[in-house]
């Protein structure tokens, strides 16, 4: 507790102790035997989508989305497949064997040791982030605290302070288009021309590899860009690359002077009601 700041990210370190679990690929497909739920599956394509903001026209950056099982996705990895089309499972394991061990060990230890309280509208969710090496996920920003577990692979994670994010250019909040979380821009090859501002924002990012083990505290309206690292710690190729995160109460006053008028006026009608 007396290590977090609000604003300020933060590793965590000695929290994801959990014996009875083995989060290789296999292991981890075999903790679904009892509950092989379906879990929706964004295919971006092989030509960059996920990270080409300028093609977006919906509100995603998949291409398409399939329903999948773990043991279908898991041969996806296995075969190429998933890393070959930019695959990717984003979903609320909650009621399986190894969300519910997450959430009663590590998941409320964090809590207890930092003061973190489950987010009202989100509940305790244990949202997992599972696919191939080398996917990213682009840069984009969340309203609430959130907690990253690393627990296969590694990250490597690029951030900017919230006070930067009008100048990473946020999507306008709109009904039909891409979310106001998200930025237009590719921090990694900054087209000045388009975006001035974000000359502003770039020296303050920072980057850093989030490892196997560790969790990373991200307050609300820190922008991030995270990408699975293609190697261990050992040097090994990674088999895949998962990770569970949860969204925590926080004061909307934290977040709202750092959001553009439109996207402050939608949080206020939606998110902020519940904190």
């Amino acid at each position: 507790m007396r290590f977090r700041v609000p604003g300020v990210p933060l590793i965590i370190e000695g929290a994801l102790d959990l014996p009875d679990f083995e989060w290789r690929l296999q292991p981890f497909v075999e903790s679904f035997a009892s509950s092989e739920a379906t879990y929706l599956c964004r295919i971006h394509g092989s030509d960059a989508f996920a990270t080409s903001p300028s093609k977006w026209t919906g509100k995603s950056h998949a291409r398409h989305v399939v329903p999948t099982t773990p043991s279908k996705f898991a041969q996806t990895i296995a075969d190429g497949i998933a890393a070959r089309e930019d695959c990717y499972v984003q979903a609320d394991i909650r009621g399986t064997s190894a969300g519910d061990a997450l959430d009663k060990g590590p998941l409320r230890r964090i809590a207890a040791a930092t003061g973190l309280q489950v987010h009202r509208q989100y509940g305790p969710v244990v949202n997992m982030w599972w696919g191939p090496s080398g996917h990213k996920e682009p840069l984009h920003m969340d309203a609430t605290d959130g907690t990253l577990c690393q627990l296969y692979g590694r990250k490597h994670i690029v951030l900017f302070p919230a006070h930067c994010w009008r100048d990473l250019y946020p999507f306008p909040a709109t009904e039909t288009g891409m979310s106001w979380a998200f930025s237009q821009v590719v921090q990694a090859s900054p087209d000045l021309g388009a975006f001035p501002r974000l000359a502003q924002a770039l020296p303050h990012r920072l980057e850093l590899v989030l490892e196997e083990g560790e969790v990373l505290f991200l307050p609300a309206g820190v922008a991030h860009e995270i990408s699975g690292e293609r190697l261990l710690r050992d040097g090994t190729p990674a088999e895949h690359v998962l990770s569970v995160n949860r969204f925590w109460r926080t004061d909307p006053n934290r977040v709202r002077p750092h959001m553009p008028e439109d996207a402050r006026r939608m949080y206020d009608l939606t998110l902020a009601t519940y904190e």
